[in-house]
């Protein structure tokens, strides 16, 4: 038999499963349970969200956002990512203009390029433990964006990674971190004050920390308190 047709049947048949609470579905159901219409999900990634609703929960079973997969919803105004999420691709959730808020579960281990860039609405962010990659432009030009909370586990800030975010008004930097990208908090003019876990001479460490728009901004030095 081709091997050609096999894939293609086995997509098809795993497009056809149905979402949770549309009926016909059973508790022992396999695979992961979603409405086609609205979801190009296969290999337990989600490739292309196709909805226009503005609460959205991403299926349990996906392991992965792929690249650009809700770009452009400009309807959406929440998603609830499960915890078994790994990865978040490039530009996933770019211009979704409704989204007000995010938080990125302790399962996720990276996000992806230009991930929620020109979130406009995008107000507040919680990115969870596991993440110890925030890739460039992830949250760039996310203008209404006003407080950014980061896990322990964040190792790299991107470069331009919060570029022009004007009202971002609070941050907070783990210890973890041993890089932040060139221009990562560039034209964040609202910015005044930045947490940071580690001590002063941990800060001082960190590399690209010249070039990453936090010179002169007040910084508090939490490991100096312990």
């Amino acid at each position: 038999m081709n091997k050609k047709w096999l894939a293609a049947f086995a997509a098809t048949v795993a497009l056809s499963l149905p979402f949770a609470g549309c009926g016909g579905e059973t508790e022992d159901e396999p695979g992961i349970v979603y409405d086609a219409k609205d979801w190009d999900i296969a290999n337990t990634t989600v490739w292309k969200y196709h909805g226009t609703a503005e609460d959205v929960r991403i299926p349990d079973g996906v392991t992965c956002i792929a690249d650009s997969a809700f770009s452009g919803c400009r309807a959406l105004a929440s998603v609830t990512i499960p915890d078994g999420v790994r990865g978040i691709g490039a530009s996933a959730f770019s211009g979704c203009t409704s989204l007000a808020s995010v938080t990125i579960p302790d399962g996720v281990k990276s996000i992806g390029g230009s991930a929620f860039s020109r979130c406009t609405s995008l107000a507040t962010v919680t990115i969870g433990d596991g993440v110890t990659v925030i890739g460039d432009y992830a949250f760039s030009w996310c203008e209404s964006l006003a407080g950014v909370t980061m896990g322990n586990g964040v190792k790299g800030i991107g470069d331009d990674a919060f570029y022009g975010c004007t009202s971002l008004a609070t941050v907070t930097i783990p210890a973890s971190v041993t890089s932040i990208g060139g221009s990562a908090f560039y034209n964040c003019t609202s910015l005044k004050t930045v947490t940071y876990g580690g001590t002063e001479e941990q800060w001082e460490q960190i590399a690209g920390i010249g070039g990453c728009g936090l010179s002169g901004k007040e910084i508090t030095f939490a490991g100096n308190e312990e």
